[in-house]
């Protein structure tokens, strides 16, 4: 690549190998997982690369109401914590058709009641929301998917930004937006791409904010920002998509 930002794409192509499975033919990740490969050992970014070619066909959405209910609690300065607080306990009393809806239900709950106690770092002045898909990024050959639950638009220094938030809700250690292999951590490189995919898809609307590029990690609760230097993680995530690319056609569905 010529420069330090990434083209938007379309949603890649696939094929159904079976009931469970998809086969995508092209490379393509999602942000959380492209962030997370590229601090993780060989064995874990192999692992990546197979969950990502080999999808399941039925994807359960976890914490699916928390996550729909976000842009319902923004206000022009934060979220509303109220707000967060009683859907909370709404879905907490919520009738359960299954174990697995109650106990996603309850997590649920865990969800915005741990992004209310975050609410006063997650900040911005006079913003509304956008509601639009954002899309992905193309980085060396390989499609990214970057899907925030909230984006909004605001005014800085009389110039029009734009900010959003992504969230990580894995639960474990092991999946915690901290885990670092060098100079950054998880959390860094989310938050870059989340400020390289408003810059790429919403130019005409403002300019994003670093700071205002939000990855929430939840059950840690715990916020990062994109770095200043963005062209430095850049750089590292085109050579992870590189080597995304290139080991591509030799994985194989059975570990």
């Amino acid at each position: 690549m010529s420069d330090d930002s990434f083209t938007v794409v379309p949603v890649p192509l696939q094929r159904v190998a079976s009931d469970e499975i998809i086969i995508h033919q092209e490379p393509r990740i999602s942000a959380n997982k492209l962030a997370e490969y590229v601090v993780s050992d060989p064995s874990r970014q192999k692992a990546i690369i197979r969950e990502a070619k080999f999808a399941k066909k039925v994807m359960i959405v976890r914490y699916k109401k928390a996550r729909k209910f976000i842009p319902h609690a923004f206000n022009s300065n934060s979220l509303d914590i109220d707000k967060l607080v009683r859907r909370a306990e709404e879905i907490e009393r919520e009738e359960a058709l299954s174990d697995w809806q109650k106990t996603d239900n309850a997590n649920s709950a865990l969800v915005l009641k741990a992004i209310a106690a975050l609410a006063p770092d997650l900040t911005w002045e006079n913003a509304r929301v956008i509601h639009l898909r954002i899309g992905g990024l193309e980085i060396a050959g390989v499609k990214v998917s970057v899907e925030p639950e909230l984006v909004f638009s605001f005014e800085h220094r009389k110039i029009a930004k734009v900010g959003a938030i992504i969230l990580n809700t894995a639960k474990g250690d092991e999946k915690s937006l901290a885990r670092r292999n060098g100079a950054y951590c998880v959390g860094d490189y989310l938050s870059s791409l989340l400020f390289q995919t408003l810059l790429a898809k919403l130019n005409r609307i403002g300019v994003p904010l670093n700071s205002k590029c939000y990855a929430v990690d939840v059950f840690r609760e715990k916020i990062y920002t994109a770095p200043a230097n963005y062209k430095i993680l850049n750089r590292h995530l085109e050579a992870a998509c590189e080597f995304i690319a290139l080991r591509w056609p030799e994985i194989e569905q059975r570990g």
